[in-house]
């Protein structure tokens, strides 16, 4: 398939994530070992919210997966997209369009979602175009006051599809980053396809569930930068968007499993599924008794000339030492990725370093 980019961009509500370390993976949080998944699984069907004009799609993905928690604790309330977005922007003091799903949960964990009757959603003219240029009305007391009775536990990053599957159902959903081409903008009876032809950049969305043996299928003919073929899929993973009714299967989509660890390579690598992020509540932590919710940065300490490296207080040695090098600062690249959790592995033929997070 092919793809173009041409340096523009038609969708800017959503940057990538910056990389931490620090972040959990959704397996340090959760045991699979005896976890059998049935092979259809749906939380249940949203009412379908639209975004507008303005890049708050990871908000709207965020709001969605708070309102299903909220739902399986007795809060039917509807909550508010713009109450998070407005924090995020605030909190990060961003003045341009967009979010990243990693510092968004970030401020969900410190400041939760309140209902949308407290921070309502801009509809008028001018109040659209200031939440374009980030400017908001100033959000209550009583608004913070609500959020905070809602605040999200932990996240983590999920990069397995048996993860995904888990915490759709132990989560209500998980939420995706995903790579928007031409086959993402004009979906076919509700099904988007592989990778092609424009890139427009990255979206976020919710996947609320999964069928192992529907078969759906995808005319790549009808995209102008199209092959001229039609290709059948069997398995879907079911998403819900926020662009209205309009759109898709009455803002509904569904994307083959089998993207999701799909590859395509124009001058880079690029995914459909580019991230994706779990929500972690309170009442599933008990899943993996080693998993603590303090847990804390690790700090290392080096000094130049020296083979003593200090991991959060603790003092070892290093086969190596820092050095100064044309004005540049190297490092024993090894002792940092192990001490972060990293492995290293050397290739003699190639004089290459390979680490794995």
């Amino acid at each position: 398939m092919k793809i173009i980019d041409d340096g523009t961009r038609t969708l800017n509500g959503l940057n990538p994530s910056p990389f931490d370390a620090r972040d959990y993976k959704y397996n340090e949080v959760k045991s699979l070992e005896t976890k059998v998944f049935p092979r259809r699984f749906m939380n249940r069907k949203y009412s379908t919210k639209n975004q507008g004009e303005v890049g708050s799609c990871g908000a709207f993905a965020y709001a969605i997966n708070a309102e299903a928690d909220a739902m399986c604790n007795g809060d039917f309330n509807i909550l508010s997209p713009l109450f998070v977005y407005a924090s995020y922007k605030n909190h990060f003091k961003e003045t341009t369009e967009g979010v990243n799903l990693r510092d968004l949960l970030k401020i969900g964990v410190e400041y939760g979602i309140c209902r949308e009757d407290l921070c309502k959603y801009p509809t008028d003219k001018i109040d659209v175009d200031n939440a374009k240029r980030c400017i908001f009305k100033p959000i209550s007391d009583e608004a913070k006051a609500d959020a905070l009775t809602r605040k999200l536990e932990a996240y983590a990053t999920v990069k397995t599809l048996e993860e995904m599957y888990d915490a759709i159902i132990t989560e209500h959903d998980c939420i995706l980053g995903v790579t928007v081409t031409d086959s993402f903008l004009y979906p076919q009876n509700g099904v988007i396809g592989e990778l092609c032809g424009r890139l427009g950049g990255l979206h976020a969305v919710t996947a609320y569930g999964w069928d192992l043996d529907e078969v759906v299928t995808y005319d790549y003919s009808k995209l102008f930068y199209g092959d001229k073929i039609t290709k059948t899929y069997t398995g879907v993973i079911y998403v819900e968007n926020q662009w209205g009714e309009e759109w898709g299967d009455k803002g509904m989509l569904k994307i083959p499993i089998e993207l999701f660890d799909a590859n395509v390579y124009v001058d880079f690598k690029i995914r459909l599924f580019n991230e994706v992020w779990s929500p972690i509540s309170r009442k599933t932590l008990n899943y993996n008794p080693n998993y603590h919710i303090d847990k804390q940065p690790t700090v290392i300490k080096l000094t130049i000339g020296s083979d003593i490296i200090t991991v959060n207080g603790v003092k070892s040695k290093m086969d190596c030492k820092p050095v100064i090098q044309n004005s540049r600062i190297l490092v024993p690249v090894r002792a940092i990725s192990e001490n972060l959790g990293a492995t290293v592995e050397w290739n003699d033929k190639t004089n290459t370093a390979t680490i794995t997070l």
